[in-house]
Formats: structure tokens, C-alpha cells, sequence
């Protein structure tokens, strides 16, 4: 099968995990012509006419799993798994020399972070036992036997898993690099920006470590400063005591500090600046007039909390990202969630019950699971799409 530049409008192939590529430029689309390969010895590229031609080598496979997304669950094809087709690693650390010095990989894309300096590459890490002792691990370049589509990570990606979540598989990718560094001093664009792990293992339940940093303005861009947990946590009851909290970036912060139970009327920012707060545990806590635009609140638990408006108006919550979180025994009536992202929210539970959501109105949401929409529905929560 050929490695075909699919940039018209076509269909993902399976459900599209982060950058589509939607905004890419043209240039960008059409710019991934080679893979190169870096090491501290030698740099050299294979064209994707060449990874096309091993179609019928020995080192071609196609392999067939599970994806595990580390906040939208399980992404399924058809029967529930998805057929990967690709180029076994081996074929790639064969080539390449003084290859026992090497314990880490790195694997960058032809596109931009989505969360950092946008002059910056997605990247990720690997140990290098990983690429090479994996029997999921591949340089991909097609799925259920029909070309990978660009928004899919086409048209060569890294595939990972079931038993690695997929944020350490690379979409566009363009580089690889091999490394006598240890995977503990390496840090990605998830790991570095968002505080994701290091190693990603599914059975571990690696998703993040603790981490806090902060937005700030440098000239026209908008950067992201990692801070010590010490520094964190002065800056945070800082922040905290001036209701703001535009701009904090955390992951896991009931880790770091005792979390407060008051949140009434705080401002979590909005747009650019809106705070990120991943992987966080809230149990009932006060969330009462809090001003949510934007804010990404991925994977963060709210077990019995109060979101409902003090007042009479309604709470809207715009664009705020609940991808894998839950919300379970929460008040959330009359609240309005505007074009949110609901992949993998849950509003049921067994040890909180349900959430309150008479009244609640979902507008424009993305992501809803057909089964908790249609139990909402029951318990007098609006769906509405324009």
C-alpha cells in the first residue's frame, strides 16, 4: 500500500485524539517527504518511497488493539480494536551505529505543540527497550488496511499501546533521535507543558505527576514557566486569596497541598490565559459563580460539589474541557455547559450517586456518550445542538 498525502477533507479513520491538523498550513501538509534519523554519530533520512517499499518485507506488520487515550478512554474501530499496518522498529536500530550507547528515543513531529512555543516541534520520549521489545509498537502508515488519513496522524505516525496511553505516540512524525540519555531526565511536550508522565502506563495508571507552572506574557507570546512545588504552592494560596486563577497551570494538586473547599465567585481565566487544572480530585467543594471559560479541568474528579448559581441566573460554563472527568453526586442545576468538551465525562456513580442536573443545559457539546446523554435526558437535563 502506498503512503499517500491524504489532505482533502476525508474522514478520520478512528476517532481524532488532540491536533487534527485542521489549522495546519498547506506547506505544513505538504512538507513530510522523509524520516529523518539523528544519532550523536551520524544523521541520515529514509524517503517514505523507501518505508513504502518494505510493504512486503519481512519487517512490515500489521498488528491489531485496543487504543488507550489517556483522558477520552478507549478509542474503538470496527469489533471494538483497530488494524495498524507498519514498519517494525528494527529495521530502523539495525541501520544505525554504536546503537548499545543509546537509552532513550525521541520522536518529533513535522507540526507544532499545541501547548508550548509554537516554534517548538511535538515531541515525545521513549525508553529505548519500549520501540524494540513492544509487540504493539510501529511507524505506521496505515489503519484497517487503507492509508492513514492526515487527521489521523498521516502519513507516517508512531503507534503505542494498548498498554502505553497514546499521548506517547507521535502524529506527522518527521524525526527520530537516539539517545544515551535515561528516559528519567527526558521530558516531552505533555510532560514539559501539562505535567503528563514520563512513561505513560496503562497498567500502572500513569498519567501524571505534580506539577505547577504559570502563563506569562513574553513579548507577544503567551509561555508556560514551570515552577518547583514550593514555589507552586506559595504562588497558588497567592493567586487563591485574589480569587484568580487565570493562568495556573497543575496537574494532581490535591497531592501538593490541601485543596480548599471554597472556589465561590473565583476566576479561572478565560481564552489563552484560562487555567488548566488536570488530573485534580475536588470532593465537595464550592464552585458557585466561579467564571470557567476555557478552563481545562481534563480528568479531574468533582465528587459532590456545587457548581449551581447562587443566584437566580444560570452558571454558563463555556468552552470549559471535562474530557475524562467526573461529576458525579455534583449540583448542576441550572447550569449551562456551551460548546464543552464532554469525551469520557461522567455524570453517574455509584458511591456519589447521580449528579443533580434538572435544569442543566448542554449546548453544542462535543463528545457526550449516547447512553449518559439519554439518561440526562431522563433526570431533566437539556440537550440542545444549533
Amino acid at each position: 500500500m502506498e503512503l499517500s498525502m491524504s489532505i482533502e477533507a476525508n474522514s478520520p479513520c478512528f476517532q481524532i485524539v488532540g491536533d487534527s491538523g485542521e489549522l495546519h498550513p498547506p506547506s505544513l501538509k505538504k512538507g513530510l517527504k522523509c524520516l529523518e534519523i539523528i544519532t550523536p554519530y551520524e544523521t541520515f533520512a529514509v524517503s517514505l518511497e523507501e518505508l513504502n517499499s518494505l510493504t512486503h518485507s519481512p519487517y512490515f506488520k500489521r498488528i491489531t488493539m485496543g487504543i488507550n487515550c489517556v483522558s477520552s478512554g478507549k478509542i474503538l474501530g470496527k469489533n471494538g480494536q483497530l488494524t495498524f499496518g507498519g514498519l517494525s522498529f528494527e529495521w530502523i536500530y539495525k541501520k544505525i551505529q554504536k546503537r548499545e550507547l543509546f537509552k532513550s528515543i525521541g520522536f518529533y513531529s513535522i507540526a507544532p505543540v499545541s501547548i508550548g512555543p509554537k516554534e517548538e516541534p511535538h515531541h515525545t520520549f521513549l525508553e529505548i527497550e519500549y520501540p524494540l521489545t513492544s509487540p504493539y509498537f510501529l511507524l505506521a502508515w496505515e489503519v484497517n488496511n487503507k492509508p492513514l488519513l492526515y487527521p489521523n496522524g498521516g502519513p507516517l505516525r508512531t503507534i503505542v499501546g494498548p498498554d502505553r496511553y497514546f499521548y506517547k505516540s507521535i502524529k506527522w512524525l518527521s524525526r527520530i533521535e537516539f539517545l544515551e540519555d535515561p528516559i528519567s531526565e527526558l521530558k516531552g511536550t505533555w510532560e514539559k507543558y501539562g505535567g503528563y508522565h514520563p512513561l505513560g502506563r496503562v497498567e500502572k495508571k500513569e498519567r501524571f505527576l505534580p506539577f505547577m507552572a504559570i502563563k506569562e506574557q513574553k513579548g507577544k507570546e503567551l509561555c508556560r514557566r514551570e515552577l518547583s512545588l514550593k514555589e507552586g504552592i506559595h504562588l497558588f494560596w497567592e493567586l487563591y486569596e485574589k480569587k484568580n486563577l487565570s493562568g495556573l497551570v497543575v496537574s494532581q494538586l490535591h497531592h501538593v497541598l490541601e485543596m480548599p473547599k471554597d472556589f465561590k465567585e473565583v476566576d479561572f481565566g478565560k481564552e489563552e490565559e484560562a487555567a488548566e487544572i488536570r488530573g485534580t480530585l475536588f470532593k465537595k467543594t464550592n464552585f458557585q459563580d466561579a467564571r470557567m471559560e476555557g478552563t481545562n479541568f481534563s480528568l479531574s474528579r468533582f465528587s459532590a460539589c456545587h457548581f449551581s448559581s447562587a443566584s437566580q441566573k444560570s452558571l454558563i460554563l463555556k468552552d470549559v474541557d471535562l474530557e475524562g472527568a467526573y461529576l458525579v453526586g455534583s449540583h448542576l442545576e441550572k447550569v449551562t455547559f456551551e460548546g464543552a468538551n464532554l469525551w469520557n465525562c461522567h455524570f453517574y456513580g455509584s458511591k456519589y450517586g447521580p449528579a443533580k442536573v434538572k435544569g442543566m443545559t448542554l449546548l453544542n457539546c462535543r463528545g457526550l456518550d449516547p447512553k449518559q446523554e439519554e439518561w440526562l435526558q431522563k433526570d431533566g437535563a437539556i440537550i440542545l445542538r444549533e
